[in-house]
């Protein structure tokens, strides 16, 4: 059973460095954190966001960065991976 989990995540890794990133940064008030939206396959829960995006996040911006997820659009199941980091 841990052999099939550990191939699942192996293979979100693989997706995940061949991923396209579709990034845009958003500078806040004070100019010290951004956002950006990562093209990545993620399983939400609300605003929760999944190991996947949490690993994308850190990878792309560091350990201090965060990862949530937020919908896509009113009325939409879809949900997008978005990391909150230091500018």
């Amino acid at each position: 059973m841990a052999y099939t989990k550990m191939s699942c995540l192996a293979i979100h890794c693989i997706i995940l460095l061949l991923s396209v990133e579709v990034m845009m940064n958003i500078p806040s008030a004070g100019a010290t954190e951004c956002i950006a939206g990562l093209n990545v396959e993620v399983n939400c829960r609300r605003s929760e966001a999944d190991v996947v995006c949490w690993i994308e996040c850190q990878r792309r911006f560091g350990p201090k960065a965060k990862a949530w997820c937020r919908s896509i659009g009113p009325g939409y199941p879809a949900q997008e991976c978005m990391c909150t980091y230091t500018c």
